[in-house]
Parts: C-alpha cells; sequence; structure tokens
C-alpha cells in the first residue's frame, strides 16, 4: 500500500511538471495574435522628377522624390558660351521652381534656362530709334566682322520684309533683343510671301530675348518667318517665340543655312511643313521647344527635305499632321535624323500631348508615325525619352511597326 502511495505521488509530480511546462511555451511563443486587427503598411508613393539640361553638362540624374516631398537642387552645370539662370517648370522657361517652397504631386520635368554670352566683340551702338531705322542704317553702314545689337523698346512694331545680306562685306552678327516683355515685330503686309528675314552668306542672326516674331496683333504672314540661305545663321535662345503664323513651308526655313535652336519657343502655327522645314544645311536643337504646330504636308513638328537635324535637348510634342501625311513630330523625307537628348512625345503613349497624325476626316492613323516617321518600314508611333536614341541612318529607334521594340 505504501509503495502503491508512493507511486501515485510520482505520478502526480509528472503531470504537475508538463503542466507547467506546457504553460512557458505558449508564454513564450509570438502568435501574431495581438495584431490580427492591425492595418498592413501604406507604400510610399514615389514620383519621377527629370532634368533637361539643354546642352549644360553634366547632366543631372533623374530623382526620386516622395508626394509633397522637394527635389534636392543638381550640381552646378556648365555651358560654353552662356550662363545658368535656373530651372524651370516648362520648357519655355518662364516660372522658376523654387526648391525651397515647391512640391513635387506628379512625375515632372524641370529645364535648364541659360543666357547666351557674346563677350567679344563690343557691339556697335546703332544711331536710330526703331527697328526698320537700324536695320536701313546697316544696309548702308554695317562693316564686316562686326556685331551689332539692335534694341527694341516699342511693343509692337511692323516690319517689312528683311534681306540682310550685305555683298562684299562678310561675318556679320546682328543681335536682337527686346527691352521689356514680349517686344512683337510684325510684317507690314498680310499677303506678303516674303520672310519677314532672309538671311544671306555671311550673316548670323541672333534672336536673343524678349521676342515675339509675326504675332497677329494686326497682321500675320503667309511665309516664313526666317529663311535662313546658304552660310547664313539663324540662333534662337530663350524667351523669343514664334507663334500663329500661316503658309507655305515652315515658320523657319532652312535651305542651305544653319539653324541653332537653344530656346524658346515655335508654336501654335500652321503650315504646310511644320514648324521647322528643312530642305538643306543643318538644324540643332539644345533646349526649347516646337509644339501646337500643324502641317498639312507631313512633319507637324519638323519637316526633313534634307540636311541633318541634331536633337540634344529641347522638346516636339503636340504637334499634328493632317491629311494622312507622315510624321506627327518630326518627319525625315530625306537628310539624316540624329537624336541623342530630348524629348519627343507620340500619341500612342501620350494622347494628351502626343504628336499626333490624322486623317483630313481627324481620323488618328497608326501607320504614320506619330513620333517619328522615315518610311513605311522605319517610323516610331510612342514617345522618345531623353535617354530613346534615334538615328535615321541604321534606324535605331525605330521599327517595322511604330512600337517597341525598337532597333538597337
Amino acid at each position: 500500500m505504501k509503495k502503491r502511495t508512493i507511486f501515485s505521488v510520482f505520478i502526480l509530480i509528472f503531470i504537475v511538471l508538463g503542466l507547467f511546462a506546457a504553460c512557458g511555451d505558449s508564454a513564450g511563443t509570438d502568435t501574431g495574435s495581438n495584431d490580427s486587427g492591425s492595418n498592413p503598411t501604406t507604400p510610399e508613393t514615389k514620383y519621377t522628377v527629370k532634368f533637361e539640361a539643354n546642352g549644360g553638362l553634366p547632366v543631372p540624374d533623374t530623382q526620386s522624390i516622395s508626394n509633397d516631398g522637394k527635389v534636392t537642387m543638381p550640381s552646378a552645370m556648365t555651358k560654353t558660351g552662356y550662363n545658368f539662370i535656373g530651372w524651370y517648370k516648362e520648357a519655355g522657361c518662364t516660372n522658376q521652381w523654387d526648391f525651397s517652397a515647391d512640391t513635387v504631386s506628379g512625375n515632372i520635368t524641370l529645364y535648364a534656362k541659360w543666357d547666351f554670352i557674346i563677350s567679344t566683340p563690343i557691339p556697335t551702338p546703332i544711331p536710330s530709334t526703331t527697328l526698320a531705322e537700324k536695320l536701313a542704317w546697316l544696309r548702308t553702314n554695317a562693316e564686316r566682322d562686326s556685331t551689332y545689337l539692335l534694341e527694341i523698346t516699342t511693343a509692337y512694331e511692323e516690319l517689312a520684309p528683311q534681306n540682310l545680306f550685305y555683298p562684299g562685306r562678310n561675318n556679320i552678327t546682328i543681335r536682337l533683343k527686346g527691352i521689356g516683355v514680349g517686344r512683337v515685330i510684325g510684317c507690314t503686309s498680310s499677303s506678303s510671301s516674303t520672310p519677314l528675314f532672309t538671311i544671306g552668306d555671311g550673316v548670323t542672326l541672333i534672336l536673343e530675348e524678349n521676342l515675339i516674331l509675326c504675332k497677329d496683333v494686326n497682321y500675320s504672314i503667309n511665309s516664313p518667318a526666317v529663311l535662313v540661305k546658304s552660310g547664313g545663321t539663324l540662333i534662337m535662345n530663350q524667351s523669343v517665340k514664334i507663334t500663329k503664323l500661316y503658309g507655305s513651308y515652315g515658320c523657319v526655313y532652312v535651305n542651305g543655312g544653319t539653324f541653332t535652336m537653344n530656346g524658346g519657343e515655335i508654336s501654335g502655327n500652321t503650315f504646310d511643313n511644320g514648324g521647322v522645314y528643312l530642305s538643306g544645311g543643318t538644324f540643332t536643337m539644345n533646349g526649347g521647344e516646337i509644339s501646337g504646330n500643324t502641317s498639312y504636308s507631313g512633319g507637324g513638328g519638323v519637316y526633313m527635305g534634307g540636311g541633318t537635324f541634331t536633337m540634344n535637348g529641347g522638346e516636339i510634342s503636340g504637334n499634328t499632321s493632317y491629311n494622312s501625311n507622315s510624321g506627327g513630330g518630326v518627319y525625315v523625307r530625306g537628310g539624316t535624323f540624329i537624336k541623342s537628348g530630348g524629348i519627343i512625345t507620340g500619341y500612342t503613349s501620350d494622347t494628351v500631348n502626343g504628336n499626333v497624325v490624322k486623317s483630313q476626316e481627324g481620323s488618328v492613323l497608326n501607320d504614320k508615325g506619330h513620333a517619328v516617321y522615315v518610311s513605311s518600314s522605319r517610323y516610331r508611333n510612342t514617345t522618345a525619352g531623353e535617354a530613346d536614341q534615334i538615328d535615321t541612318t541604321t534606324g535605331k529607334g525605330l521599327s517595322a511597326n511604330g512600337n517597341s521594340p525598337y532597333e538597337q
């Protein structure tokens, strides 16, 4: 009986010890029951901030910024012959970005604004008041290897077509600069078929700042605003605008000469051959925008019949080519187009700001190259961004159906 009692005590001890061990294991194990009612963590919203350097180096890296966050100011850039002004919210460089106050609420691109520097030679002053008088003085008195600054102080001035060519006198530079905001130069004849400015051999015309060419305050013209002949040079800088024109060719017609676009905008025009018509010579786009133009013979933004178009920066967007003609943004009928920077929008990926090709009735045509068109087997319908390169000599950046994958 005594042995049986001892055995029962041992059994009871083992049972108690087992219960204590089980309770200890349960208390030390995290079952997550306390978190069963909690909500999952919401992913942080991030937006992409890109930088259009407009020819400046080094090009800033793209930033990823939280919603309502502030952009980090990029490191200093340099550009030969220019002073850096700041970063702006649009390609036309109108509204400056405030890194200390502005916040991000979506994907954006900031644009660098540069001020053209001409340190030498010192421009010769012109002893006249109106632009017409100053240009008349140049026809008689301009000397070779000279630079002349023509300041425009009136809000609007009508001007007869000007032939900037001085036989026997070469290397003449003419700087047009508006004093005040948006000085308008219009043509005196609404029926004129002659460009407002024709730039001849040995002459450089610089549209420097605060200028609007041929805005239809009183008149418009049915020819290009500027014709650049062989040996002539046109340079277009920030805060210059060519707008509200109509007619043949393009707003700027490059016929064997050289056109460099560093800024400003060519917008809201209606021509047979887009905002810029290149039939020979060179067109280099470092900045600015070609937007909202309408063409009825192809190339809503740029029409190429020949020559070389090099795009390093800027933006070509929102242009339209009608009548089933090709190239909403750029039509390369002849010559060579090379893109290493900048943006060319395409309707397929951007139905709001994309370049587009439409029929006469207004139907969207997807086999004509909304962004770029070279031929029926080489075109592009989607947006070509900053990093997307295009070379029409090799087909790089283009495809047989206008969509990705593109040739590399």
